[in-house]
């Protein structure tokens, strides 16, 4: 443990010079190497859920777009004047819909991939160049070997310290860390609401 401790505190002093040693796994290689399942119903339920919420909100903006798509085709018979002008909203509320629907979709999909069991280290670390103002740094997941499965950038305001300790992780590619040590971090939220319905005043509740 202490070695594995002093590689990775090393690794992270390197990291300011911009040279990395450590060894991260590739996707081949976490599917050959770390034990893995596939994703239970009751949490492929809750990742659908989320991306319908999603769509529904896309849905309005879809009909918006329709709606100055068919506005402008009668602009342009009447008063071609106006008819660019709402032609570019029609394309705005179009993307906006399509913008909205790529990460659910994404995260939908990424429920056909599997979770990963490690057996090994829950990695903590401070922020770098690479981090957007409202992180603090990066979570990795650490294999029994030290090599890294995966890492994912941490939100908060104060800079996170290097800590390292051993745990047993269930993670995804896309969604990170779901639990450890069997206690869940909160990367699938627990019995979300259908349609993401009522899920703002739940988070005023909890917080």
């Amino acid at each position: 443990m202490e070695s594995l401790w002093l590689r990775g505190a090393a690794s992270c002093a390197r990291e300011g010079n911009g040279s990395v040693t450590e060894r991260r796994l590739s996707p081949r290689e976490l599917r050959e190497s770390l034990p893995h399942r596939a994703w239970r119903r009751d949490e492929r339920r809750v990742v659908v859920q989320g991306a319908l919420g999603m769509a529904t909100i896309a849905i309005e903006s879809s009909v918006l777009a329709i709606g100055c798509g068919i506005l402008t085709y009668f602009q342009l018979r009447h008063e071609p004047i106006w008819a660019p002008l709402i032609l570019l909203m029609a394309l705005s509320f179009a993307a906006y819909a399509v913008a909205l629907l790529v990460r659910p979709v994404a995260a939908v999909l990424a429920t056909r991939r599997p979770i990963f069991i490690v057996d090994g280290y829950i990695r903590l670390r401070g922020r770098d160049a690479r981090n957007a103002p409202n992180e603090s740094g990066y979570l990795a997941v650490l294999s029994e070997s030290g090599d890294v499965a995966g890492e994912w950038p941490m939100r908060g305001e104060q800079p996170q310290t290097y800590d390292i300790g051993p745990a047993l992780i269930e993670f995804s590619e896309y969604g990170g860390v779901h639990s450890i040590d069997g206690a869940p971090t909160g990367a699938l939220p627990q019995g979300f609401p259908a349609l993401g319905v009522g899920l703002n005043s739940r988070k005023r509740m909890i917080g």
